[in-house]
Parts: structure tokens; sequence; C-alpha cells
């Protein structure tokens, strides 16, 4: 039985596994006459950035689901489908808004519409600990 505070030996198995995929996807990459994903891109600065934002992002949204699904079954009591179904609007909002996107970042720049996502999702990730208290 693997103790809490240190992870599994599966999940070693598999974090080194999934290192050494990127590891030989890369050398695959360099030496292939045309790669997924160009190596020249991957030196430019805007590219090298949006991606590390978006990694950031999906990292913080996926520990808001995490979150969200253990508020709503462990502290409020909902069952796992019902956990499901309270998860829904958030998706639901982000597939409706994303639609607009385009538009408001032709008229507000890019920049700006990232930078106010990012602050409603931030704070829309605070309001159940708000709700704790």
């Amino acid at each position: 039985m693997t103790r809490p505070d240190r992870p599994s030996r599966t999940a070693a198995a598999l974090l080194a596994a999934a290192v050494l995929l990127a590891v030989a996807f890369v050398a695959r990459s360099r030496g292939h006459a045309a790669p997924v994903v160009p190596p020249a891109i991957i030196r430019r600065r805007a590219f090298a950035f949006a991606t590390s934002a978006s990694l950031l992002f999906y990292v913080a949204f996926s520990a808001v689901l995490l979150n969200g699904v253990l508020v709503l079954s462990g502290l409020w009591g909902y069952s796992t489908l019902e956990a499901g179904f309270g998860l829904v609007p958030g998706p639901a909002t982000a597939a409706l808004v994303a639609s607009r996107g385009g538009g408001l970042g032709a008229r507000f720049g890019q920049r700006n519409v990232a930078v106010a996502g990012a602050l409603v999702f931030a704070v829309g990730g605070f309001i159940p600990f708000a709700q704790l208290t």
C-alpha cells in the first residue's frame, strides 16, 4: 500500500514513460524532413510565451475542475452525477463566450482580452472558497 504523501510506483513509471516519450518525440522531430512542430518555431519568443501561458492556464483549469468535484462531492455531499452536472455551466459558458473572443480580440487587442479572461477565470476559481467561510 502506498502512503498518501508519496506517489505510487505506477504514477512514477507513467511519469518516466512520458518524459522518455517526449525526448523521443523531440529527437525524431529534429531529424525528420517535415516535423509536426518545426524546431524553428519553438525558438520564437512569442510562440514559447504563448505555449507556456497555455500550459499554465490548463494546469489551473484542471485544478479548478478537480477542486470543484472535490468540493461538490466531498464537502457539499453531491453525488458523482450531480457534481458533474454542477460543473457544466463553466465549460458551457466558455464555449459560448469563445465564439465572441475573436471579435473582441480584433477590437480591443488579443492581449487585453486574454488578460481580462484570465482575471475573470481566477476570480471565479476563488468563489467556492469565499462561500466556505
